[in-house]
């Protein structure tokens, strides 16, 4: 049961231990059920097919309604690579009034990524200058919303095995981990992102910046994997409890993708050597992960794995 402020979802494969459940709340708080069909800003919607889609087309719809409702949609928020920095001193800032309207953008953005993968980029670079924007950034932010607006119907569907011709290896958990090294011109941090797939689409993402420098290509992408590491623990935590595994029949090894060979090579290895002594000790428990089998590293290509 995920329980959010005053908002609650549960999900049972006994409808008894749940009439049980709900017979308890009841005694003791005021609870009010309702058809599972709309949760923090998402649909919920159930197909019969047994698929289920998040819709998060109503709020992407209040976003638009930042002057931007009936503006030219764009299929592209921001230029490819498009990274922002602090004004400098000649570039025009906006106005007490205009950087307030650019914060309420860039928050709304920043929710709707929890919703949408794809905007998750967007969002940490808009929030990077949430302080002092300049002209030039509310109009990117005005591009995002256009995005928002264009692309509202779009939904993330899970599906059950044979659903639509899916079979179990394309609904296996899988994730994918990228960065991108030394791209902040003012810090020289890598930004790095990794996403989560369950059951056909996104389960969780992550995209920002790494918090220290890292000295080597292969040290950004073992950086970023082990973070993935940490979430994997989480998912695999969930997955375990809900489908009776334990100890005795642990879960598969998750397959993590990455497209930097040494990172996978470091974190298969069994003992450090002198190359990678620049790596910082709290991202070494990724070989912790590949020993315990919580994780199994393979090679993807670049094209395929560009998430950035």
């Amino acid at each position: 049961m995920n329980v959010y402020s005053d908002d609650g979802l549960a999900s049972t494969n006994n409808e008894t231990i749940c009439d049980k459940f709900m017979n308890d709340f009841k005694s003791k708080f005021d609870v009010q059920e309702k058809n599972p069909d709309y949760f923090l800003e998402v649909g919920i919607i159930q197909h019969e097919s047994g698929a289920i889609s998040l819709d998060p087309s109503k709020y992407l719809r209040k976003v638009a309604s930042y002057d931007m409702s009936k503006s030219i949609h764009t299929k592209l928020p921001m230029a490819p690579g498009s990274k922002l920095y602090m004004p400098q001193a000649d570039d025009p800032e906006c106005s007490k009034e205009q950087t307030n309207l650019y914060q309420q953008m860039a928050g709304s953005v920043m929710y709707a990524s929890l919703l949408r993968p794809d905007l998750m980029y967007y969002a940490f670079q808009l929030g990077t200058v949430m302080s002092r924007p300049s002209l030039e950034y509310l109009r990117l932010a005005r591009l995002v919303i256009q995005y928002c607006n264009a692309t509202a119907e779009e939904v993330i569907t899970y599906r059950p095995h044979g659903c639509d011709g899916w079979g179990s290896n394309d609904l296996q958990l899988v994730v994918f981990s990228d960065s991108n090294w030394a791209c902040a011109q003012d810090t020289r941090r890598s930004h790095g992102c990794h996403i989560i797939m369950l059951a056909g689409d996104a389960v969780s993402w992550r995209s920002r910046s790494h918090k220290s420098v890292m000295l080597s290509s292969a040290a950004a992408e073992y950086y970023e994997a082990s973070e993935a590491c940490r979430k994997i623990a989480f998912v695999r935590g969930i997955l375990s409890n809900f489908y009776g595994k334990d100890e005795v029949e642990p879960l598969e090894p998750t397959p993590l993708m990455t497209d930097n060979q040494a990172a996978i090579t470091m974190g298969q290895m069994p003992q450090f050597t002198e190359k990678q002594k620049h790596i910082p000790i709290r991202m070494c428990h990724l070989k912790e992960c590949c020993a315990e089998g919580l994780v199994h590293l393979y090679p993807v290509s670049t094209g395929t794995s560009s998430l950035i």
